[in-house]
């Protein structure tokens, strides 16, 4: 029975184009780089290095232990280890050793990536599951330095891969089920969110009813990709889906700033494309490298490959229902399953074997709205006790309270609003509850250490304060209370005088 059920499945739902699988590794690769050289290496010191932003107890309470990577390889060593990786992925961009440094890069990556668990995101899971799934198939026949001999796909490992990319929406989609989502209201605090929103964001917040329609067409999108990817019946509708994947995505972009997902979203679209897009192209039409067969289940040779890759589905699945079983549409039927919490949330591996990939929380949007929408900003306050806020004075009536003009702030500051480090205080919003103020001593710092030399000279002092930016739901639409609270001060010439 198995064995019939795998094959229907080859003969239905699988097929592939080895154009589409190189222009997927090659994306891939351009997507890992963006990461391991924007942010990755240019934040070293910063985000790895520093005992201040990157508090072992601090972390260790909030997000479990880890394999320390840095500890064991020192500074230096973790530097050089960055660089190799950066290394790799050049040679998995360009298909150069192509078999060889696929699982290698897929390693090193994880590791790097769990060494900084408080800037993880959803970027970087699905990076990690694109390496892992390029291991099992043949990207470098097409465009690559390599000479890949021609073999036969496993046919489970390319429904695997689809199922993967399927996963990645529906799952988003699942999620989706608090208040904001079924009321139509989430776009709408999305875009008053004063960190993601983009200039575009910024214009809908006048119009309600759009943000309401976006809201409800976004879910509905997120649940047709994974059917048009899965669809089991002659037609072949994942060109729809590949074509769906990159306008999602591309929409996401408009409305928040969420960093390079358009890159590794449309990294998914190009595996999906089928062979008859690049026929119609009349591109690359090369007979030969069309027609490599997939590999026969029956046979003895292919039964622990087969295994393998059924384990790793499984594994895929289980990752996926670990987030379905707490807040989604299907949470209290999974609940009512005698044993549930063992068999579909408990965690049996551990945090560094496999990471990215045993667990797979897609998100794409927040699933509920955070109780402040607000961010942390940066007040200069000169020799005279003046108080400027990106230029623009302020007033300060006590060394706790700011008291911002709200129209100022909508109509002139936007994003051109001093803030700390966008993607450490995106983080340090979220778990701000949990870390040391000598985490906010270390951003004055920064701040002081990046600015001209002149221009300090005639600061007195520097406050990390806290934009508030409470919601209050009147009627059919929401208002917002400002209110700035200072939460550090640092002396500077206390600080010279040091």
């Amino acid at each position: 029975m198995p064995i019939k059920l795998l094959e229907y499945i080859k003969s239905r739902t699988v097929s592939y184009d080895f154009r589409s699988l190189a222009l997927w590794r090659i994306l891939t690769g351009i997507a890992v780089l963006y990461d391991l050289i924007f942010y990755k290496l240019l934040f070293l010191e910063k985000y790895y290095f520093s005992d201040a932003l990157r508090p072992e107890s601090t972390l260790n309470s909030f997000f479990g232990n880890g394999f320390g990577l840095i500890e064991a390889l020192g500074t230096t060593g973790f530097t050089v280890f960055v660089y190799l990786s950066v290394l790799l992925t050049l040679f998995y961009t360009v298909g150069l050793f192509d078999r060889l440094v696929k699982p290698v890069l897929f390693l090193c990556y994880s590791l790097i990536v769990i060494n900084s668990l408080y800037l993880l995101n959803g970027f970087h899971f699905m990076i990690l599951v694109s390496v892992f799934w390029s291991i099992f198939l043949p990207t470098g026949i097409v465009w690559s330095l390599s000479k890949t001999k021609e073999v036969a796909i496993h046919p489970l490992a390319v429904y695997g891969f689809y199922l993967q990319i399927a996963f990645i929406y529906l799952t988003g989609a699942m999620l989706k089920n608090g208040p904001i989502w079924t009321e139509g209201s989430a776009i709408e605090l999305i875009v008053q969110d004063e960190y993601y929103a983009s200039n575009f964001a910024f214009i809908l917040r006048d119009f309600p009813e759009i943000s309401q329609m976006l809201t409800y067409a976004s879910l509905m999108w997120e649940f047709l990709i994974p059917i048009f990817i899965l669809w089991p019946f002659k037609r072949n509708l994942r060109l729809i889906a590949a074509i769906m994947i990159v306008l999602y995505h591309i929409g996401i972009g408009m409305l928040v700033q969420v960093g390079p997902f358009l890159i590794i979203g449309t990294a998914f679209s190009a595996a999906l494309l089928p062979r008859q897009f690049w026929e119609r192209l009349k591109f690359l039409k090369i007979k030969k490298v069309l027609e490599l067969p997939l590999v026969s289940i029956r046979k003895t040779t292919n039964y622990l490959k087969t295994f393998v890759i059924l384990v790793l589905i499984l594994m895929m699945v289980k990752g996926n229902l670990r987030y379905w079983y707490t807040g989604s549409y299907v949470s209290s039927l999974m609940q009512a399953v005698p044993n549930s919490y063992d068999l579909f949330y408990k965690r049996y591996i551990p945090s560094f074997f496999l990471y990215g990939f045993k667990d797979q929380p897609w998100v794409f949007f927040q699933m509920d709205a955070q109780d402040d929408l607000g961010l942390f900003v940066i007040v200069e306050e000169d020799a005279s006790g003046i108080c400027t806020l990106n230029g623009t004075e302020i007033k300060k009536n006590s060394m706790d309270t700011f008291i911002l003009d709200q129209s100022k702030y909508k109509n002139g500051f936007e994003h051109d609003l001093q803030h700390a480090d966008f993607n450490y205080m995106v983080s340090l919003k979220g778990v701000s509850d949990v870390f040391p103020e000598s985490v906010y001593k270390e951003l004055l710092m920064d701040h002081q250490l990046e600015g001209s030399q002149k221009k300090h000279k005639s600061l007195s002092n520097l406050y990390l304060c806290y934009l508030s930016k409470k919601s209050k739901l009147t009627g059919s639409f929401y208002e917002y209370d400002y209110k700035l609270d200072c939460l550090y001060e640092l002396n500077l010439k206390k600080l010279e005088n040091k």
